[in-house]
């Protein structure tokens, strides 16, 4: 019986490590979820390797399957553990780069206590990293721009701790993804606004109009819509309308990138911000292979071959200048939904001007990485989000 449970183990922890270690497999149903979840929960697959080398070691008649097997899993689950230290080191190399070597200096007392310490721990990879309740209110589905399609809320997140500095609170437009096709404010990422809200910043959580509902540039004017919002009723949420950052997630990152780069434009008087922070975006809509009825081509109308003007006049990278707001852009290196070349090229542009870039890599995570707190990647990069935007707010 020992013999029978420890093969078992052994299967599922080499089961799970080939997920860890496989491309992904599909985006069409839950695996690449799977995936993406066992690369950020590695230690799972490790114990399951752990118990089935235990159990077959144990007593007189060893499971050499389960032996082999528990050792296989858990080689391949401690991959995303071996490569944190080096993603540390190249991480914090990058935030001194871009930011220089004493970035936190003006940071207020009071901000630099509310971020995060360390950038991973065991114990909060088995309870959420989110605020206790006391430490934010909100306020749903608030409209803030009325469309011919229907009216875009937005839900806004309010801190209850005092801001770290002077009077008003800095704010962060959080802008979802969902290939421009999918998605809502909120979902999965609610902890992720309530943490921002406890960090002492106002969150607002916007809808735009979706590529079935209005395509391109619809999206890119209810961006700049929410923008003139927030500015607007500043006072009313006690936010300084000049310290405004934009935070969004794959499609989402894409949209709030565009917004801030092509706030000097005419017509976009009034959507200036003063940071960006981009996880996983693409920045060069010429890059994917793009057949009719895709996501993409149902978000430009049409092919690059149809739209090839078009393509181009929504890259981020056709932006790209002197004097754009301090941009964070985090990528794992595993993603190929919106692969890392998307961030490179952005960062590989920008470094010949004078915008601070920020570039966060992690080696072992996908798209979607940052969907729970508690994950190893997700963890890392909110430590430095953290700092990105207390700088970028207080410099």
């Amino acid at each position: 019986m020992r013999q029978i449970i420890s093969t078992v183990l052994g299967i599922v922890s080499s089961v799970f490590g080939l997920l860890v270690a496989l491309p992904t497999l599909t985006y069409d149903n839950s695996i690449w979820v799977i995936q993406m979840l066992l690369g950020e929960f590695s230690w799972i697959p490790g114990l399951f390797g752990v118990a089935a080398v235990g159990t077959g070691a144990a007593g007189r008649q060893r499971s050499r399957w389960g032996i082999v097997l528990g050792v296989f899993g858990l080689i391949w689950s401690l991959v995303p553990f071996w490569q944190t230290r080096q993603a540390k080191r190249l991480n914090e190399m990058s935030m001194r780069r871009a930011l220089g070597e004493d970035y936190l200096r003006r940071v207020p007392p009071a901000q630099r206590a509310r971020m995060r310490q360390r950038r991973w721990s065991f114990e909060t990879s088995f309870i959420s990293a989110s605020p206790l309740k006391d430490a934010y209110t909100v306020e749903r589905d608030i409209v803030y721009h009325a469309t011919p399609q229907r009216p875009l809320l937005l839900d806004a997140y309010k801190p209850q701790v005092p801001p770290a500095q002077g009077d008003l609170y800095p704010a962060v437009i959080v802008v979802h993804g969902g290939a421009w096709r999918y998605g809502d404010k909120g979902e999965v990422f609610t902890a992720h606004n309530q943490y921002l809200a406890s960090q002492g910043y106002v969150v607002f959580d916007i809808q735009y109009r979706l590529s079935d509902e209005a395509a391109y540039p619809a999206p890119l004017e209810d961006l700049r819509a929410a923008v003139r919002w927030v500015k607007r009723y500043a006072p009313a949420y006690r936010v300084d309308a000049n310290r405004v950052a934009f935070l969004g997630r794959s499609a989402g990152g894409h949209l709030a990138l565009l917004t801030a780069y092509r706030a000097h434009e005419a017509g976009a008087e009034g959507t200036e911000v003063c940071a960006v922070v981009g996880i996983y975006p693409p920045t060069d809509l010429r890059l994917w292979y793009a057949p009719e009825e895709s996501d993409i081509a149902r978000f430009l109308q049409g092919t690059p071959q149809q739209q090839p003007t078009g393509y181009a006049e929504a890259s981020v990278l056709e932006y790209t200048r002197n004097d754009l707001p301090p941009t964070l852009l985090a990528q794992g290196y595993r993603d190929d939904l919106v692969m890392p070349g998307h961030s490179e090229l952005l960062h590989n542009k920008l470094s010949a001007t004078n915008t601070p870039t920020v570039v966060l890599r992690f080696p072992w995570s996908r798209h979607g990485f940052d969907a729970f707190m508690p994950g190893l990647a997700s963890q890392s990069v909110q430590y430095d989000i953290d700092r990105f935007l207390a700088w970028a707010f207080y410099r």
